[in-house]
């Protein structure tokens, strides 16, 4: 007879253990990943808002450039003006340039009013307000 039909005798019986569910070390390395894509998605949030604000104080902060040429110098009668800004009171500093009528008199009746880009000059060659007077 095989050994399989036979009882087994008390020195072949060896104690049961609790086996771990097979679930177990999946779990932790499912945890272990979670954790992993939870910092990285922190330090991305951070390092998001970082360029944020490096990038919004380099775009609003500008150093002030103060006009190197003004209107004479192409042969224009002109004025500095002062006023301040609607909202926030911030003082905006131009020329006024009168017009020319037909009679050639001078004259402001008639304005345009011209504004240079963001990181521009009202005096820069490259803006070409004064050409356009």
């Amino acid at each position: 007879m095989s050994r399989a039909m036979t009882s087994p005798t008390s020195s072949d019986q060896q104690p049961m253990r609790a086996q771990p569910p097979a679930t177990r070390p999946r779990w932790r390395w499912t945890r272990w990943l979670l954790v992993a894509l939870l910092a990285l998605a922190g330090l991305a949030a951070v390092g998001y808002s970082a360029v944020s604000v490096y990038l919004g104080n380099r775009f609003v902060e500008q150093t002030s450039k103060h006009a190197q040429v003004t209107p004479a110098s192409l042969g224009l009668r002109y004025r500095d003006v002062t006023f301040p800004a609607r909202t926030d009171g911030l003082v905006l500093r131009g020329w006024i340039i009168p017009g020319l009528l037909p009679n050639g008199q001078l004259t402001t009746d008639r304005t345009i009013i011209l504004v240079h880009p963001h990181e521009g000059n009202r005096a820069e060659p490259d803006v070409g307000i004064l050409d356009i007077s």
